[in-house]
């Protein structure tokens, strides 16, 4: 690896945990946004020293073929790269919330199968084409052309047909209402001449970075000019194949590359690389564990979820790439008062409830909570654990598992089992215990968890949306029928602070609830992160959504 500038530029290699957001900010329904500012603005890095020259060209990682289709682009380094070029109707925000981008009004009719979509003004293609409404509704048809080959197909499946009504206005038509219809909005946009390009093309797109050239070395992207160039600002960036984040990690190290995008199983391969200068930020992997035909008695359930509870693993000394969660979306993306769920009072008082410790036991004398062994019934017969044998990640808390268990007296088995054979013992629930993991939908609505076991029907999983992006109004949503999410939010005004709070330990107290009374317990919010190499000066921000964010503000090293 190359030397460091200078050892003050080590301090540029702190890690940067990303902010939590402070909660969900609860407006009423509105028909109109007004037009966001350019989600791809330069953001505010650490200060640079003096450089002297331009900037380096910065080399970052992509999987498979160079380039693929951006509407068949399913990797996560393929996707994090296309970020850069393409924008979206909609955009997810660091605490997973949802704002506008391409879009500058919406509004649904009154049985919520239409959906009417107003664009901005002020947004153009690289080549300085308005972006239009038929670009909209080509890249919508292509999407349903390519069905299972595009990765936007399933989430899209309640939109039908489109009609344009002007060059910058257009209605969407459903099958049926869904709630998270706009969260599918989040797709990259294409020029409608280009949707059906071929591998090798080079496509429009509207945010800061646009395709030059595919040169043997990897495809460039250069800066669109929007202001005066300057001599310390990141103007191309060459994007190169690796098949693997292993691979693509050496070229890292052997100054091959300058970032590298790690997803969460690949993180777990490098937690304990205490020299790699990572940024980490919070992924859709959640980590969670599930009961067999065996364990069906609610209250041995309550005792195996409170001896795998999440707060345990956190101090088990594994390193973990992510947070301990018994939750099945992130922390600050669910409205708890601005204050994430902290289920360890919780606990106590649930043991208590149950008859399984005493009255003395309390939220604020949590010292007084009962080793979990304690808790456990013992069995002679081996406890047989499942996991699937491809997870690294799943194994490594199977086997921590086990030997909790053994520790407490209590013989456990781990098997690891292809996907296949995994599934087909998933299907028989012939098991003790199974460890799996779970990508969170894009909209994070909880009950996508908690209803793995016994989806809810049609109906009843059907919330209808308001004219708001991250809300649902009262009329069908599943709270109606057992799941309380957006709709305890919808009637929290801003001006009414009393009332916001009241809802939100109100949604806090059933969300707890069914928590407790699920057939699964959860362990682990997965994380994911942006590697830099030793030419990088400055950072990034990275969100879920678009994990370069910022990039454009990082200066590179040229070596000269």
């Amino acid at each position: 690896m190359i030397k460091r500038l200078a050892p003050a530029l080590l301090l540029l290699a702190t890690l940067l945990f990303m902010s939590q957001a402070t909660g969900c900010v609860r407006v009423a329904p509105a028909q109109v946004i007004p037009p966001e500012t350019d989600p791809a603005v330069p953001v505010a890095s650490e200060s640079l020293p003096s450089a002297k020259g331009p900037s380096g060209t910065l080399r970052l990682w992509w999987d498979y073929a160079l380039p693929e289709n951006p509407l068949q682009t399913a990797s996560p380094s393929g996707k994090a790269a296309y970020s850069l070029v393409f924008g979206q109707l909609f955009r997810m925000d660091a605490a997973w919330q949802l704002q506008p981008e391409l879009v500058q009004a919406f509004s649904y009719n009154e049985e919520r199968l239409q959906l009417t979509l107003s664009l901005r003004q002020d947004v153009q293609f690289h080549d300085s084409s308005p972006v239009t409404s038929n670009d909209i509704l080509a890249t919508l048809s292509e999407i349903q052309r390519l069905g299972p080959l595009s990765p936007y197909a399933q989430v899209l499946s309640a939109y039908s047909s489109g009609r344009l009504i002007d060059a910058k206005t257009l209605v969407l038509q459903l099958t049926r209402p869904d709630p998270a219809f706009l969260h599918a909005l989040t797709f990259p946009v294409v020029k409608a001449s280009e949707v059906a390009l071929p591998a090798g093309s080079l496509w429009q797109g509207t945010r800061t970075f646009q395709m030059l050239d595919l040169a043997q070395e990897g495809l460039y992207l250069a800066r669109v000019e929007t202001s005066p160039a300057t001599t310390d600002r990141l103007e191309k960036i060459l994007i190169k194949t690796y098949p693997s984040a292993i691979q693509a990690m050496r070229g890292l190290e052997d100054d091959e590359l300058d970032l590298a995008f790690l997803p969460t199983e690949s993180l777990h391969q490098y937690q304990m690389r205490s020299s790699l200068r990572l940024d980490r930020f919070a992924s859709r992997s959640y980590f969670y564990f599930t009961f067999g035909k065996s364990v069906t008695d609610p209250i041995e359930q309550l005792r195996f979820k409170y001896f795998f509870r999440a707060a345990r693993w956190s101090g088990s000394g594994l390193a973990l790439p992510g947070q301990a969660s018994d939750v099945p979306i992130p922390a600050f993306h669910a409205c708890f008062s601005d204050q994430p769920l902290d289920l360890t009072g919780e606990w106590a008082n649930l043991l208590v409830q149950n008859g399984l410790a005493t009255q003395d036991t309390s939220p604020s004398v949590l010292a007084t909570l009962p080793d979990p062994a304690t808790l456990l019934n013992v069995h002679n017969e081996s406890l047989r654990i499942l996991v699937p044998d491809n997870q690294a990640i799943l194994l490594d808390l199977a086997q921590q598992a086990a030997s909790w268990l053994e520790q407490a007296g209590q013989p456990a088995l781990v098997v690891a089992l292809s996907d296949a054979d995994f599934a087909a013992e998933l299907e028989l629930g012939t098991f003790d215990l199974a460890f799996q993991s779970h990508e969170i939908p894009v909209s994070a609505e909880p009950s996508w968890f908690f209803a793995l076991d016994e989806p809810l029907s049609q109906t009843v999983a059907e919330g209808l949306p308001e004219d708001s992006a991250n809300r649902y109004d009262d009329s069908l949503s599943p709270l109606e029928t057992g799941w309380p999410f957006f709709k305890y939010l919808s009637h929290g005004l801003t001006q009414d602070e009393k009332g916001v709070e009241a809802l939100s330990n109100l949604y806090r107290q059933v969300l707890v609830e069914q928590i407790f009374s699920a057939s699964s317990g959860g362990i682990l919010q997965g994380e994911t992160a942006i590697a830099y190499g030793d030419r990088v000066i400055g950072r990034c921000q990275p969100t879920n959504d678009k994990p370069y964010f910022g990039i454009e503000d990082l200066w590179i090293w040229s070596g000269s």
